[in-house]
């Protein structure tokens, strides 16, 4: 993220980047506050935003596990163990989980 960015142009960057279900169902929680897009609920928007991506990326982790698990491919299963642990962790240094 750019830190050049207005509040405002980086939610629209933000939520550009989801699929049209998503954008709309945010599109219309913005319509419903009836409000210009302030500090706090930009914030509030992303964390919705950040906790629903970390959700999909655990559940497509699980399935990558499995599958490792279910090719009985040891060497895959600890490498995407490593990189998981290894994002978690920094996603915790910077206080984004």
């Amino acid at each position: 993220m750019r830190a050049s960015y207005r509040s405002g142009e980086l939610f629209a960057a933000l939520v550009e980047r989801l699929s049209e279900e998503r954008r709309a169902w945010v599109r219309a929680g913005v319509l419903r506050e009836d409000a210009a897009l302030d500090d706090e609920r930009f914030a509030q928007y992303c964390d919705v935003l950040r906790r629903h991506k970390w959700k999909l990326l655990v559940q497509d982790m699980k399935q990558s596990l499995k599958q490792a698990e279910q090719e009985q491919d040891e060497e895959k299963f600890k490498e995407l163990m490593r990189g998981f642990v290894a994002l978690h962790q920094t996603m915790k240094d910077k206080r984004l989980l």
